[in-house]
């Protein structure tokens, strides 16, 4: 039997005020990924409008979405230690339901 831990939501929130849309990476790979590529967007947005307000709106965005990721990760976690893997383990003709 393995351990999966569950991640922490406020590693989860001070990785993405440290880190910006880098510290997201710990919550959601994918999440990590896209949020990187529209802050470095955001950045020519900013210099463009001689405004924080798109990076600001980068950080913001990858917080809410890191402490998401993060609730849903431990929440699929939880359910399938409730429900077990019985049925992954059983060929599918013996499955039930």
């Amino acid at each position: 039997m393995s351990f999966v831990p569950y991640k922490s939501v406020a590693a989860a929130l001070i990785l993405t005020i440290i880190f910006g849309p880098l510290g997201l990476f710990y919550a959601s790979f994918i999440g990590g990924i896209l949020m990187t590529f529209l802050s470095i967007a955001a950045i020519g947005t900013m210099t463009s409008m001689h405004s924080p307000l798109p990076m600001a709106t980068m950080y913001l965005v990858s917080m809410i979405w890191a402490m998401a990721s993060v609730r849903w990760y431990n929440y699929r976690l939880l359910k399938i230690a409730i429900e077990g893997r019985m049925y992954e383990q059983q060929p599918f003709w013996r499955r039930k339901g």
